[in-house]
């Protein structure tokens, strides 16, 4: 299993315009934390439009659709964070609404939230150590909501040989057998376990991985197209395309603009 229940993609410190503001409805595969500190401005997530206001911390769901708006000024620092397990991924993918604490209960963090857009992803120090604490604190506060809506569910013990397969192996797709061959169960046995306790089937678990991939390269690296598809396991790079727009409602070449940042 991986060390941290949720990785950080990216941070930084952002003033948006009225260009952040999107006009259709868009999908991205992180989630995302804001600190407001200047200005406002909202998000459309699901239907409900949510104001966002300076002095507090908001947690807004990743893979649900959503709408920027800015009509004047925002100044924000943020982080972008997937969750690293299929379990996390379904917990994560159960909220639907943006999630508002003010500032003062995040005080423990200020430190990291003035570093945001300087701390070295790549480089294990106190700063990046600080970075991974803040995103399990939103995870923490995040499950305190899950909680209070239902029971959250621990990881099955038995699936944890065949997830660590996965997480290693995804890009590669391999087939149910060999994955369910990990856990030691029947490949059927296994997909319906895994549905079961995770609300996705190993596959499309597997593409959901691969997508977030291709859309981090997209957007943090200066690969070409066909470059980034093969890393995230496909050999055409026009089904490849075909296959992220559909998943994010945006052609890759879009989101290599950035124009959706923070």
């Amino acid at each position: 299993m991986a060390v941290n229940p949720l990785s950080v993609a990216a941070t930084g410190r952002s003033v948006c315009s009225p260009r952040w503001a999107t006009q259709v409805e868009l999908r991205v595969p992180y989630f995302r934390v804001y600190h407001v500190d200047g200005g406002a401005g909202a998000v459309t997530v699901r239907g409900k439009t949510y104001a966002l206001e300076t002095g507090f911390v908001y947690f807004i769901p990743g893979g649900q659709p959503f709408i920027n708006h800015c009509p004047r000024r925002m100044s924000v620092r943020w982080l972008h964070g997937t969750p690293e397990t299929p379990c996390f991924e379904n917990l994560l993918a159960q909220v639907d609404v943006v999630l508002k604490w003010r500032f003062a209960e995040f005080a423990a963090f200020d430190a990291t939230f003035e570093q945001l857009g300087d701390i070295d992803l790549d480089k294990l120090d106190g700063r990046w150590f600080g970075l991974q604490a803040l995103a399990n604190y939103v995870l923490a506060k995040v499950l305190a909501h899950l909680e209070r809506q239902s029971a959250v569910a621990a990881i099955p013990r038995a699936l944890e040989a065949a997830l660590d397969f996965i997480n290693r192996e995804f890009t590669r797709n391999p087939p149910l057998k060999k994955i369910a061959g990990h856990a030691n169960y029947a490949p059927l046995y296994f997909h319906r376990l895994f549905k079961k306790h995770f609300a996705v089937s190993p596959h499309a678990y597997m593409e959901r991985k691969r997508m977030a991939l291709a859309h981090g390269l997209l957007r943090h690296s200066s690969r070409n197209m066909e470059e980034i598809a093969e890393l995230a396991g496909y050999q055409n790079v026009f089904y490849f395309s075909k296959v992220f727009k559909k998943r994010f409602g945006v052609s890759p070449g879009k989101v290599r603009q950035g124009h959706l940042l923070p």
